[in-house]
This record gives C-alpha cells, structure tokens and sequence, in this order.
C-alpha cells in the first residue's frame, strides 16, 4: 500500500510538476497568470488521473484497458513542445496543456500496454522518437511520433481482439 502510494507521489513530480514547471518557464512565460494557471491545471489533472487510478486498480485484475490517457505520455509531448518552444506561439502550449489535462482525467478506455508481447520492440522505436524530437525538432518529427501513436494504439487493439477470440481455460 505505502508502495503504491509513494510511486504515485514519484509519478506526480516526474511526469506533472517537472513537466508544468519546465513548460511554464520555456513557453508561458509571457502569459504571466494565464500560463501559471494552465501549468497548474496540467499538475492538477495528473494527480486526479493517479488518485483516480490507486482507487480503482486491483492487483488482482487482467483488465486489458487504462482509464484516460497514462501520464508518462502526457509528460513526453509537453517535453516535446518545450524542445520545439521557439517554433510555436505560446498560447499553443496552453491549448496543449488544456487537452492533455482533458485527456488525463477522461473516460476514455485505452488499451493497456503492461505486460503485450510487442512492448520492448515498442519502447526502442518509442527511444528513437524521443530522440528524433531532440535531435530533428520540427512539425515533421511531431507529425510521426502522433503517427506512431496511433499504431501503438491499432496495434493494442488487434492483440486485444487476438485474445479475446482465444478460448478461456477453466
């Protein structure tokens, strides 16, 4: 329990205040309070998404979706929007934080990628799309990683659909 708990506390300054902080400070700036406040509201949204995830997990459960967009990815497109800062207006990045706070407290069912088969191949070319935005920062980059994206997302959901056409033991 202390465990579960304490990883949420972790996730909350890795992949909300971090995130808010340093996209506050490269890009909202200029806002004065409208970019403190949209900062906040992303902070915000991830604590929601993570009580709201220590409350319904159980460790027990095979469930196949996640509630709401995970934070980690929320975390890696304002990390991205801070490396392209120079390329787009500031009130773009507060469009961005309102519709990733949208989605981390949403109801939408994602797939769950714990534990899928093609997970490590996913993490090397999701590595080589963090590091295409650094290295080539640019709305072609951006453009593929959202590709990228979506094909995590297809691909989930035909391994959801392979498994559930597998008999059930018992």
């Amino acid at each position: 329990e202390f465990g579960q708990q304490f990883d949420s506390f972790s996730d909350a300054l890795s992949f909300g205040a971090a995130p808010a902080f340093l996209i506050q400070r490269a890009m909202l700036e200029p806002l004065g309070m409208i970019g403190y406040a949209a900062a906040a509201i992303y902070l915000l949204a991830v604590v929601l998404r993570l009580a709201r995830f220590n409350l319904a997990s159980d460790p027990h459960s095979k469930a196949r979706r996640t509630t709401g967009m995970p934070c980690p990815i929320g975390a890696g497109y304002l990390m991205a929007a801070v490396l392209m800062r120079g390329r787009f207006e500031p009130i773009w990045a507060v469009a961005l934080l309102m519709l990733l706070s949208v989605l981390l407290v949403s109801k939408i069912k994602l797939p769950d990628l714990k534990g899928k088969s093609f997970v490590s191949a996913m993490l090397l070319v999701g590595m080589c799309n963090y590091l295409a935005v650094i290295f080539f920062p640019g709305w072609r980059t951006i453009l593929w990683w959202n590709i990228w994206n979506v094909l995590i997302l297809l691909a989930a959901w035909i391994e959801d659909r392979k498994l559930a056409r597998e008999p059930v033991e018992g």
